[in-house]
């Protein structure tokens, strides 16, 4: 209905935010649809319903006491939990789904708080249809994100904790502990940046010290829990440029680890000077570190596609370079299911060279990024040099 004055009531702050969130809960659900119908039953072609029959969640085994499981303990926490939702993998799936869902949702209201961020790109991104329900993804995804609004807020402590939590549901949050530590140590926040290792370290090992400990002997940590480490190290390259030396798998370690440790320790140094010349560096920083993460990785899987479309919002990069990968991904998905036979395997070698010149142009756009707030977190006064929050 028009104004009194007869002009046009435009949109405010509260339905503009409210636009992302319903784009992401209507993505997510058509991902669940997509599951529960066009793949031939319910959590078809989903790790979720794999894992729960793989493993027979509806006995509600404890993971990694009674099995070996190949993903971090607060995914393990999430699968026996689910676990209880119902005897069948039906109702396991969407009750996981919708729990990712909600997770999903709040990831884009996160996005939404952090300072030049374009939750967007995320809210409306194909891979949300595509993967969203693929796997655990927004498990790590939501406190990753949440963890970056408590940094940029200062609030250091609860920072560090809740980026602990992020790690120990999937381990690429990891690259964002350097940049957190970096950013603080150019401020001159020699004790802030301490204290983020000491919090990060115990809360990890709070976590993980109930499930690592106890494998029978003093001092051996269980295998159940060390499986995961074993399961990443010894598997081979797939779907990457990687993918061409299957069987020399400690070699492509050895030189994916090289590489992921020159490019982050290149970013580092691009943060340090960024935040000396008083840019506000530590979202996209944190972009940086994960989209190089996963172009130098040895390994891709198809829902990795949501943690480099989350690296994108969160450096709000131009639409053309999120509808570039965008449209590859789109292709791997096609590609995957048979489609385009011609392609053939176009899109793995696409989606990793595209990722790497992405991984350049964030990494670039440190020196561009908005001036730090003169009050704000990000800039404490010299003479402050405890946590904040």
């Amino acid at each position: 209905m028009p104004a009194p004055s007869g002009r046009s009531v435009r949109a405010g702050p509260a339905s503009r935010s409210a636009a992302p969130l319903a784009a992401i809960a209507t993505l997510l659900t058509i991902s669940l649809l997509l599951r529960t119908g066009v793949f031939d039953g319910v959590g078809q072609y989903s790790d979720i319903v794999h894992l729960y029959r793989r493993d027979d969640l509806a006995a509600h085994p404890a993971p990694y006491f009674d099995y070996r499981l190949e993903y971090p303990v607060i995914i393990g926490a999430f699968q026996w939990l689910a676990g209880f939702a119902g005897a069948s993998d039906e109702l396991y799936f969407v009750a996981s789904a919708t729990a990712l869902g909600a997770l999903a949702v709040a990831s884009v209201w996160l996005l939404s708080k952090l300072r030049g961020a374009n939750p967007w790109l995320l809210a409306a991104a194909p891979a949300a249809v595509f993967w969203g329900v693929q796997n655990w993804d927004f498990v790590g995804i939501c406190p990753l994100v949440g963890a970056l609004v408590l940094f940029e807020r200062g609030r250091d402590a609860w920072g560090a904790a809740v980026l602990a939590l992020a790690v120990s549901a999937k381990f690429f949050p990891i690259v964002v502990l350097p940049v957190v530590v970096v950013v603080r140590l150019a401020e001159s926040r020699w004790r802030a940046a301490g204290a983020v290792v000491a919090v990060f370290a115990v809360v990890t090992v709070a976590i993980n010290a109930p499930v690592a400990v106890g494998g029978g002997e003093p001092g051996v940590l269980r295998d159940g829990w060390t499986y995961f480490f074993e399961f990443s190290r010894d598997r081979p390259a797939e779907n990457t440029l990687w993918s061409s030396a299957p069987d020399v798998v400690p070699e492509v370690n050895r030189a994916t680890a090289l590489l992921l440790a020159l490019g982050i320790g290149a970013i580092l140094a691009l943060t340090f000077h960024s935040i000396r010349i008083g840019r506000d560096a530590l979202v996209p920083a944190s972009a940086a570190g994960l989209l190089w993460l996963f172009a130098s990785s040895k390994l891709y899987s198809a829902q990795f596609a949501l943690w480099i479309m989350l690296a994108l919002a969160l450096a709000s990069v131009p639409f053309w370079a999120a509808a570039i990968f965008a449209t590859v991904d789109v292709l791997f998905f096609i590609t995957l299911w048979g489609g385009l036979p011609w392609l053939a395997d176009l899109p793995e070698a696409a989606r990793q060279v595209v990722t790497i010149l992405l991984a350049f142009h964030v990494a670039l756009m440190l020196h561009r990024t908005l001036p730090a707030p003169i009050a704000g977190p990000l800039r404490a006064e010299s003479s402050s040099s405890g946590l904040g929050g």
